[in-house]
């Protein structure tokens, strides 16, 4: 009996274990198909898989810069509220909880109602027995309960859930969406009525590679009922069908990358197909002004799908009533004109928020696209003679067409663009430009003359760096003018606060580029944050070089108008003749940079003025038009160590020409490039490295010079005709001034090393020696008279601006926290109104400064080089002409 007790004892706890072990496999089953995409239905027009959550919650909250800018926007306050919520919330802090947001969820956009839109949340749970610790959790965080009976249960809002939240529970995915409308669907869906059943959403999910922290698939099917709350008047849905971006979260920026498809008869396949991707340069000839960017691949197959595809799409009265005029059609009139590009431009305008909007086609040939037109024209009974020029200076101008076919032309191509311009059209070298005005056309025109184009934009040209070589299609925009840009599509409510429009301006760029690779389109946005780009500076012009400006722009005469152009050579040492337009004249490489002044000479004593100068190996006369003169360039026998000084002693046209060489020798030419035999000057103790100075003085002639030793003063013929009675070594940027000439009493002055002032009596050579302050070291030093006849002395160091006045009191001073050139450039608009320049070395400003060391109204300006100021027209307004950034010469007006 007790054997039988045993027996019948050891099978019930063993059909107790079978039991238990039965219900504990079966709460902690995996469930199968809990993918949180598998929940998703099919009318989503977004989907956002959140692949690793805990690195997506650390960029959101910690590491992008860009979060205070977006503070303002109520998207992204809701997406760092949900971030905090997760943080701090005691659902949040429960274990189940935490484990779930672990995992990859998903979340998605559905239309709610007939006018609104919602979200959906899908969580993956892993076995019934997790879902019975989430119910838990729920019931203890929130005095709520969850129930899993698969129908749609309701989160009453709480302090710690701010709103009513519906979800269903099935096939271990829990949804959850503020619409229980969109909760009632998932929960109704059948498997066909999933978006996992759509052929073209798997076709792309395959390509995505889960290795960024979000995923995001764009249903452009369904995009509209969404857009719609935002804009209108602008339909997505032709576009293509799915796309499969993987997103990239940056400190500064957001990338994302991936694939579009497009079935056979949507806009992008139509006009894809077939089509290879290459490079754009269109960006070249557009100005840098512009604030959008739209460009096509004009291949020869593009054209052929652009002319199938408009076939089709009902422009066929416009389409007749062309060919009957023509004999042919639009597209075979029109499109073998264009070589390879087409692109839509928005150029800034005035008054802000105005765009000048220019159609762009690249050419085969100016000839050949102009003989079309004018058929054109001549075959509507048209005159084919220009509507008006546009001339940018006397030399500049540019003949201006009416397009002959304006409505036709927008019909067609407004399938490719949003805007079609296409009253006006012109030329610049073999890009064809259409517009509506001709202001818009004069900025294109004028921006190419400048060279001021938007592929030598410093920010756009960076910013194109995150983009593929080749393209078929490319968009920019920069992303402070898109409200402005689409304003007539916004809805009312869309429209950014005064504070929202502030914080988008520390964006830059948003782009887009699409590239065809068998069915599919390899796609890439970018968007970046730049808040502390500089502003373009409010120039009248800006010329653009070969690279940056070396030395200190020369305004020069031009003999033939009487007025002012511009001088100026780079770091590549090209010679550069620029007009008052900006427009450069012409280029010269010199191989070598200039070292001296450029002198203006009147070679052939008829008016008419050359260019003189030298470099390390030649003495260089051009005319000009940039061509030498006579014999010239002259080769030096060794090399020059300073720049040579011209002298006219007689005002008679026989120019001397001094230049010191490193044979320690002064050369002294006539202006044929003949050696002066007149000039007899001993060699030179060391090494001359200052231009040779001419003085007249109480009627005696002297020529100064100096070394690394001493100091010479001779006449004429290279005698010595005064000797400082006390010796001193010549600071070695500072000249020589004769000040006191009116008084009767003529000093030649400088600065020692040391920066200690030195007069030298002339012609007795009585020397003195005065410190003005303690021992100065490296320094830059000038001398000016006032109106009265007093002395100013001018000291410049690293750091510092200095003025004293002839009794040695210090009468202006002023210190600058960047480091500056050790040099000045005096500027005087009247006999009593005397400025004084200055150059940062490395931060990229300009300064101008008063007599009592304050800035000039207006100051400082961008720019990186000494600068000149003049009159480059017949005005009441100063020009100022300095080196600019991304090698450009700015030409500012000062008031």
């Amino acid at each position: 009996m007790f054997k039988r007790f045993i027996s019948i004892t050891a099978v019930v706890f063993l059909l107790i274990i079978i039991i238990l072990a039965f219900f504990y496999l079966r709460r902690n089953q995996p469930y199968n198909a809990n993918e949180p995409m598998n929940a998703v239905t099919g009318d989503a027009a977004l989907v956002v898989q959140v692949n690793q959550p805990a690195v997506l919650m650390d960029l959101l909250s910690r590491q992008v810069s860009f979060a205070s800018a977006l503070s303002d926007f109520e998207c992204w306050q809701a997406i760092q509220a949900v971030v905090a919520w997760t943080d701090s919330s005691a659902f949040m802090n429960q274990p189940v909880a935490r484990d779930l947001l672990q995992r990859p969820f998903s979340f998605s956009l559905h239309p709610d109602t007939a006018n609104s839109v919602s979200w959906l949340l899908n969580l993956s749970v892993k076995n019934p027995s997790e879902a019975l610790q989430l119910s838990n959790a729920v019931d203890i965080a929130m005095g709520r309960s969850v129930s899993f009976n698969g129908r749609v249960g309701i989160w009453q809002a709480t302090v710690d859930l701010p709103l009513n939240l519906y979800y269903c529970f099935q096939d271990g995915i829990l949804s959850v969406s503020p619409s229980a409308a969109i909760v009632e669907r998932v929960r109704k869906a059948s498997s066909s009525e999933r978006i996992v059943a759509d052929a073209s959403f798997e076709r792309i999910r395959k390509t995505s590679l889960n290795e960024q922290p979000v995923s995001v698939y764009l249903n452009f099917r369904k995009l509209p009922m969404v857009t719609r709350q935002l804009y209108s008047g602008i339909s997505e849905d032709q576009w293509t069908a799915w796309a499969e971006l993987d997103m990239d979260i940056r400190k500064a920026s957001v990338y994302l990358n991936g694939f579009s498809f497009s079935p056979a008869d949507s806009l992008f396949s139509s006009l894809f197909n077939g089509v290879e991707p290459m490079r754009s340069n269109v960006a070249d000839v557009i100005p840098s002004s512009a604030k959008m960017l739209m460009s096509y691949n004009m291949s020869p197959r593009f054209k052929d799908n652009l002319t199938r595809f408009k076939s089709s799409d009902g422009y066929g009265k416009l389409a007749n009533g062309f060919r009957k005029r023509h004999g042919v059609s639009f597209p075979q009139m029109f499109l073998p004109l264009i070589d390879r590009e087409a692109a839509l431009a928005y150029v800034a305008s005035e008054p802000a928020g105005q765009y000048h909007k220019l159609l762009v086609f690249s050419t085969s040939g100016q000839t050949e696209a102009m003989a079309v037109l004018k058929k054109m024209m001549t075959d509507n009974r048209r005159s084919d003679s220009e509507t008006f020029w546009i001339s940018l200076d006397d030399d500049t101008r540019f003949p201006v067409y009416e397009m002959p076919e304006a409505t036709v032309m927008r019909n067609y191509f407004q399938v490719l663009f949003p805007e079609v311009p296409s009253v006006y059209f012109s030329f610049y070298q073999n890009y064809m430009v259409f517009a509506d005005s001709s202001d818009a056309i004069r900025e294109f025109l004028y921006a190419n003359v400048l060279k001021k184009n938007l592929s030598s934009h410093p920010y756009y040209s960076s910013f194109v760096e995150n983009f593929g070589f080749n393209d078929n299609f490319f968009l920019f925009v920069e992303i402070p003018h898109i409200f402005n840009l689409i304003k007539g599509h916004l809805n009312k409510n869309v429209f950014p606060t005064e504070k929202q429009d502030k914080a988008l301006t520390g964006f830059y760029g948003v782009g887009l580029q699409l590239s065809q690779t068998t069915d599919l389109l390899y796609t890439t946005i970018f968007a970046n944050y730049a808040p502390y780009r500089d502003k373009e500076p409010r120039t009248i012009w800006q010329s653009r070089l070969d690279t940056v400006i070396l030395g200190k722009p020369i305004l020069v005469d031009n003999h033939v108008s009487g007025e002012k152009e511009v001088m100026v050579q780079d770091a590549k040492n090209n010679l550069y003749l620029i007009n008052n337009m900006g427009r450069i004249l012409w280029k010269r490489p010199l191989g070598e940079s200039v070292m001296s002044e450029i002198y203006q000479i009147d070679y052939y004593k008829n008016n008419k003025l050359q260019y003189l100068f030298n470099t390390a190996s030649r003495i260089y006369l051009l005319d000009r038009n940039g061509n030498h003169v006579a014999r010239y360039p002259i080769s030096l026998p060794d090399k020059a160590t300073n720049g040579l000084s011209v002298f006219d002693y007689m005002n008679d046209k026989d120019y001397r020409i001094f230049v010191a060489l490193a044979d320690n020798r002064i050369y002294l030419y006539d202006k044929t490039g003949n050696r002066n035999p007149g000039w007899d000057a001993p060699k030179s103790e060391g090494i001359v490295t200052l231009p040779l100075q001419h003085f007249v003085s109480q009627g005696r002639d002297y020529l100064v010079y100096s070394d690394q030793f001493r100091n010479y003063i001779t006449d004429r013929r290279g005698n010595v005709r005064v000797t400082p009675d006390r010796p001193f070594v010549r600071n070695a940027t500072s000249m020589f001034y004769l000040e006191g000439e009116d008084q009767g009493r003529p000093l030649l002055t400088t600065t020692t090393k040391r920066g200690e002032l030195v007069q030298v009596a002339l012609p007795s050579g009585k020397t003195s020696l005065t410190s003005l302050h303690k021992e100065l070291g490296p320094h830059y030093f000038t001398w000016f008279s006032l109106p009265n006849g007093h002395s100013r002395y001018v000291f410049v160091t690293e750091d510092s601006f200095q003025l004293f006045d002839e009794k040695g009191h210090l009468t202006a001073s002023r210190k600058f926290d960047e480091p500056i050139l050790v040099n000045v450039d005096l500027y005087q608009f009247s006999s009593s109104d005397i400025k004084f320049g200055l150059v940062e070395k490395h931060d990229g400003h300009i300064h101008l400064l008063n007599l009592d060391g304050s800035e000039y109204d207006g100051f400082p300006l961008k720019g990186i080089s000494r600068f000149s100021i003049g009159f480059l027209k017949s005005s009441y307004r100063f020009n100022l002409l300095t080196g600019g950034a991304n090698d450009y010469l700015y030409n500012y007006r000062v008031e």
